[in-house]
């Protein structure tokens, strides 16, 4: 998903922004372009596979769930990259899909989970 922020926003208040709204302790980036963000590429889970494509797209930033080591080198020109945990990525989906049946199906009886199962824990 590619959205445009309102207003471009400083890179590490953006960030900062991300941690808090997700709930992030430690959200882990690269060093980026320091440049304002205004387009935003996002992908929930293990979205490196679309770190590419957001480039391509002239994404000012690539927010996703979780990426290896090696896939932050060679981007600090390009684009800002901010990683924020698998779970944390995803925890917003049963509301997001519960919102869709409801609208879609409201006969249908909904049931939400609200089990964490997230099994990464971050000493603080």
């Amino acid at each position: 998903m590619i959205g445009v922020l309102p207003e471009a926003e400083d890179a590490t208040a953006f960030l900062n922004r991300v941690a808090n709204l997700f709930g992030v302790k430690a959200l882990r980036r690269n060093e980026g372009p320091g440049r304002l963000v205004n387009r935003v590429a996002l992908c929930g889970g293990a979205g490196e596979f679309l770190l590419d494509e957001a480039v391509k797209a002239g994404a000012d930033v690539f927010l996703t769930g979780e990426m290896g080591y090696h896939r932050y080198f060679g981007y600090d020109d390009s684009i800002l990259i901010g990683v924020m945990g698998h779970y944390e990525s995803e925890q917003y989906t049963v509301e997001l899909l519960d919102e869709i049946l409801a609208k879609e199906f409201p006969q249908l009886k909904r049931v939400k989970s609200e089990i964490v199962t997230n099994p990464v824990r971050v000493n603080e």
